[in-house]
């Protein structure tokens, strides 16, 4: 049984999860964290291992709209232009604009989330509940049932080789965030398919909603009216409640 949150402002856009079952994925620019899916390459394996691998050099080749006869006339020319976009960050950043990124939590009652990313605590939060823990799930489906990682935090950013597609690559581009954030305790859900925008996911796990503390009485209103109707439209009953500060604490109860 794993349980995750999304922390959101009361917004028609943050709505759209109780209403229509819809999640938004972005792309990693419009993060808060400049660091978020950088990494360092090892330049000289990089350029070694895409030149031991034609594949990757020959779909470099059609990126950049060249024909196969091209690639092998402009070989030296190509491999300078990939050591230098691979030094400037622009091989990085063609990579991973592919991938959409959905941001949740282990987390429900973190002050400074609450701040950062439910309005001041005027807004809500959802929580997930899945069985599905399996890793060996059908990766095609990770957008419907919200499968996702924990982020890891590390003083040092990763290291990579360009061009390697297994998942400890992936691991390292957008699971691994500095120790400045590891109190956000972040699971992340990675569109590698279907990229950043709005995808539907399973509502049935929905199965509780967490109004700030600061919630306006007509908001509240409102986002129990999306509650109410989803037995009915999702199939799901979540228990809708509303976050206290705690008497002689620093402290969120949002049970």
């Amino acid at each position: 049984m794993l349980k995750f949150y999304k922390y959101l402002p009361f917004t028609d856009g943050s709505k759209c999860i109780l209403s229509q079952g819809t999640m938004k994925f972005s792309h990693y620019s419009e993060f808060n964290d400049p660091f978020d899916c950088k990494t360092a390459y090892d330049i000289d394996e990089s350029m070694l291992y895409i030149e031991s691998r034609p594949d990757i050099f020959k779909e470099v080749g059609r990126q950049l709209g060249l024909s196969p006869a091209s690639c092998i006339q402009k070989k030296n020319k190509m491999l300078d232009g990939i050591r230098k976009s691979l030094k400037s960050g622009v091989f990085h950043d063609g990579i991973i604009g592919n991938v959409g990124i959905c941001c949740l939590t282990k987390k429900p009652d973190n002050i400074l989330m609450w701040s950062h990313y439910a309005d001041n605590h005027a807004g809500f939060v959802v929580e997930f509940t899945t069985n599905n823990v399996n890793e060996n799930m059908h990766m095609g489906n990770v957008e419907k049932k919200l499968f996702g990682w924990d982020v890891e935090y590390s003083a040092n950013m990763p290291i990579i080789i360009a061009g390697t597609r297994n998942f400890n690559a992936v691991k390292k581009i957008f699971l691994t965030k500095s120790l400045d954030w590891e109190y956000e305790s972040e699971y992340r859900v990675l569109a590698m398919k279907k990229g950043p925008g709005i995808h539907k996911f399973d509502q049935t796990m929905i199965t509780r909603v967490i109004a700030g503390t600061k919630m306006s009485s007509n908001n509240y209103r409102e986002l129990e009216i999306l509650v109410n109707d989803l037995p009915e439209r999702a199939g799901c009953r979540p228990r809708l409640t509303r976050a206290k500060m705690s008497t002689g604490q620093y402290k969120l109860e949002t049970a």
